[in-house]
C-alpha cells in the first residue's frame, strides 16, 4: 500500500478506529478496492 491515496488511508483509519487490528484494516480496504475495480471492469463489458 505504498502509493496510497487520502482517501484510501481515511478508510483504513477508520476500520482502525472501528476496533480493527492495523494489519486487518489495510488487508480489508486492500480487498475492498479489488473488488471494486473487478465489478467496475465487469460492468464495461456489458
Amino acid at each position: 500500500m505504498a502509493e496510497a491515496d487520502e482517501s484510501t488511508l481515511a478508510k483504513v483509519y477508520r476500520w482502525y478506529l472501528r476496533g480493527l487490528p492495523a494489519d486487518l484494516a489495510i488487508r480489508k480496504v486492500q480487498v475492498d478496492l479489488e473488488v471494486s475495480e473487478k465489478i467496475i471492469q465487469r460492468r464495461q463489458k456489458k
